[in-house]
């Protein structure tokens, strides 16, 4: 019997014939012939997705290259190049280098071909947006976000959210389907203070999974999520998240998937705002009753508590609620003009206390009383400016809750008597950068024309 002997070309036959073997074998252990879709899908899913594995590959034949030019130096170029098999391993290397380099957009167009349902990303948010816009119930909607999120990038996903307006700080979803995650946690944190699709995958290197405490790090393990997916309600604030795993070839949420899934969780966030409003209103129709407020001190209660302060004074009713959007708890006025009002409330979801500003029924009705100011304070950043946090309404009054600064106002300060020097001309200089900031924001205080003191 001859001694059998590799040879390149030998090597490269097996190697070529690669694909061959691997559908041979799938259809034998399948029991059936396979279709072309998933044996291209069983191959480059192995290959393509490894970039370190395509590199060799392109090396492989560059080498096999160098061993004939150093096996035979005596050869001329023309005729290395003449050789059929200098010429297939150079192919071969320029092929592999192409695959290497063009490694995404070749697996993009793998994947259409490979699973057509997983990459109309338009389609898919449109369909999304009408069902949302349609859906009467938070299971409806959380299948059509689920279904989108399938079709868009091939990955699956849990749409969880506080639809329930009394249980607010937690974000479920429907059927149990993954552990509820609390409002207050870090993931939730991060999602409103940094904003933007949180990576939280272990093996991701982006990923602020080394960053999260135990809890958060046993949801994330637990729901075997890759990207978190902020969803926010009308006013901006966090009313839920979508949790999305990895795509159908085990990869990480690629970049180009984040655009289309932070679309889709907007669309999603207004659909929770709807139902919690729609859910608000079937569970109860009363709105909260006026606020009492002692004429002296300015303390306000509600109508069925007892006056809060021992002035003796009757206390008479006001056109503030006691409770604010269920969670601005009012305390007191601190101030009241003929355009307005100032009041210190507590917000009781995030242990602050806030300044809750309205105007007068005089002046223009529903948001359009406060939203000239809302706009200038939410544009400008400046010490001097307080933050503004959100508008609210009550009974067609549009309420602005803003950032409340316990210093007192000027006109609190010069009954004490006259400003020393130094102090007058801080106070001076913070009111003129101040008036400054706003004046180049393109903003101009008019006394005339201004809805709240």
């Amino acid at each position: 019997m001859a001694n059998f002997e590799w040879s390149p070309t030998l090597l490269l036959i097996q190697v070529m014939h690669f694909p061959g073997i691997v559908a041979l074998w799938y259809s034998v252990l399948a029991a059936r012939v396979p279709h072309v879709r998933e044996v291209v899908r069983a191959c480059y899913r192995r290959v393509l997705a490894r970039p370190g594995l395509t590199g060799a590959a392109a090396a492989a034949p560059a080498v096999g290259v160098g061993w004939l030019v150093l096996s035979r130096p005596e050869r001329t170029v023309g005729a290395l190049a003449a050789d059929p098999l200098a010429q297939a391993l150079l192919a071969a290397t320029g092929l592999l280098l192409a695959v290497t380099l063009g490694r995404e957009p070749i697996l993009r167009r793998l994947d259409s071909w490979t699973h057509p349902e997983a990459t109309d990303q338009r389609r898919a948010l449109a369909a999304a947006t009408a069902a949302l816009a349609q859906a009467g119930h938070f299971r409806t909607a959380a299948r059509a976000v689920t279904r989108a999120v399938r079709r868009g990038c091939g990955s699956p996903a849990v749409l969880a959210a506080a639809v329930d307006p009394a249980d607010a700080e937690v974000f479920r979803a429907p059927d149990a389907a993954v552990t509820p995650l609390a409002r207050t946690s870090a993931v939730a944190h991060l999602l409103e203070s940094v904003g933007g699709t949180l990576r939280v995958h272990p093996d991701d290197d982006s990923s602020v999974f080394p960053l999260l405490p135990s809890e958060d790090a046993a949801w994330v393990v637990e729901t075997a999520v890759d990207a978190v997916v902020p969803v926010p309600g009308a006013g901006g604030e966090l009313v839920g998240v979508l949790a999305v795993g990895r795509r159908f070839d085990d990869r990480l949420v690629r970049p180009m998937d984040v655009p289309f899934l932070e679309s889709l969780g907007a669309a999603a966030g207004l659909a929770v705002g709807r139902l919690r409003v729609t859910q608000a209103a079937g569970r109860s129709t009363a709105e909260p009753l006026p606020a009492r407020e002692c004429p002296d001190c300015g303390s306000v209660a509600d109508a069925a508590e007892p006056p809060g302060c021992g002035c003796g004074s009757v206390y008479v009713e006001t056109e503030v609620p006691a409770l604010l959007a269920g969670k601005f708890r009012l305390t007191g006025r601190l101030g009241a003009g003929g355009m307005g009002a100032v009041y210190l409330a507590r917000d009781l979801r995030l242990e602050r206390h806030v300044a809750v500003k309205t105007a007068t029924r005089t002046l223009v009705p529903g948001l359009m009383g406060v939203k000239p100011e809302a706009w200038a304070m939410a544009n400008v950043s400046h010490p001097a400016v307080a933050q503004v946090y959100g508008i609210e309404s009550w009974r067609g009054r549009a309420f602005l809750v803003v950032e409340y600064l316990a210093g007192g106002t000027l006109a609190d300060r010069l009954p004490r008597g006259p400003a020393p020097e130094r102090e007058a001309v801080s106070i001076a200089d913070a009111l003129g950068d101040a008036l400054a900031a706003l004046h180049e924001a393109g903003y101009v205080h008019e006394p005339s024309r201004s809805t709240l003191p």
